[in-house]
């Protein structure tokens, strides 16, 4: 591109400073005294978040100032990124003990930033992080699983055990109506389950008439309307796919299925899949 500067070629108004690190020169305040203490720093780094780290590194750049020098080295403190730094860290014992190289993390440099300007651009960065409504969470999780993404990365990622994916993937199965209830907390997610055992289409009706009869959708006295509202509609609660076979089991019947004649392979498949869905009372057959 010539002789054109970086700061052009991005498009940029200025260049800032960025710096990398090692997360173990970084400064982490212990000091309740300090202007940059939090308590968060004693807490242990979830295994899941940790497993985030190590597979695509400090994805957000930490902030930092210096304050002073020690020993003839500059001392970096953290104002920001604690967790992100601690889990580096931990990662780093893990690559050393493998014999691989440290991980580095990069840094935004706030110069000459005193303690109380420190003080609160830490109190805003853990104050101001919006924490994502379960609503939200589900759509963001339909569109990554879409791409292409297994499960498995999909917990790491999303820094969730088994039960909050399956919660995810139960959400997403809700009808509009209770999607945008749950979202505004005008219902609760107990209740949410109740509305979204009817086919949709009745839904928005048991919604209405619930959050009317409870003056709202939340506690018991909703939960009691919610039934109600159910149940008055008089359908039967809406059939979801209930996974009940194990990963193994499905494998060993898919690789039955295979061995089939051609004659009775294409029953034998339809068959099984409503073995392994749960939608099938009797044994099959491929399952011994």
């Amino acid at each position: 591109m010539g002789n054109v500067s970086r700061t052009e070629e991005y498009g940029a108004q200025a260049r800032g400073q960025t710096f990398v690190y090692l997360p173990e020169d970084l400064t982490l305040v212990t000091d309740t005294g300090h202007p940059l203490y939090d308590p968060s720093v004693n807490d242990p780094v979830p295994e899941d978040f940790v497993k985030g780290v190590e597979e695509n590194g400090v994805l957000e750049p930490v902030l930092i100032r210096r304050n002073g020098s020690k020993g003839g080295k500059a001392v970096i403190e953290v104002v920001d990124g604690r967790t992100r730094v601690k889990a580096a860290r931990i990662v780093n014992k893990r690559r050393k003990a493998a014999g691989v190289e440290p991980m580095l993390v990069e840094c935004k440099l706030h110069k000459g930033m005193k303690d109380m300007a420190a003080e609160t651009a830490m109190v805003i960065c853990n104050e101001h992080r919006r924490i994502e409504d379960v609503v939200t969470r589900s759509e963001k999780l339909r569109r990554y699983l879409a791409h292409g993404h297994t499960e498995k990365q999909a917990k790491v990622h999303f820094g969730m055990k088994s039960h909050g994916f399956k919660v995810l993937m139960e959400v997403m199965e809700f009808g509009d109506a209770v999607k945008t209830a749950l979202r505004n907390k005008k219902i609760t997610m107990g209740i949410a389950r109740t509305l979204a055992a009817l086919p949709e289409d009745k839904q928005a009706g048991a919604l209405e008439e619930t959050l009317k009869e409870a003056g709202g959708g939340r506690g018991e006295k909703a939960k009691g309307a919610a039934s109600k509202a159910a149940e008055k509609r008089g359908s039967k609660p809406k059939q979801t796919t209930q996974h009940t076979k194990t990963y193994r089991q499905i494998m060993k019947a898919i690789d039955t299925v295979a061995c089939m004649p051609n004659e009775v392979r294409r029953s034998c498949i339809l068959e099984a899949l409503e073995w392994a869905a749960g939608t099938k009372k009797v044994v099959w057959s491929g399952e011994s």
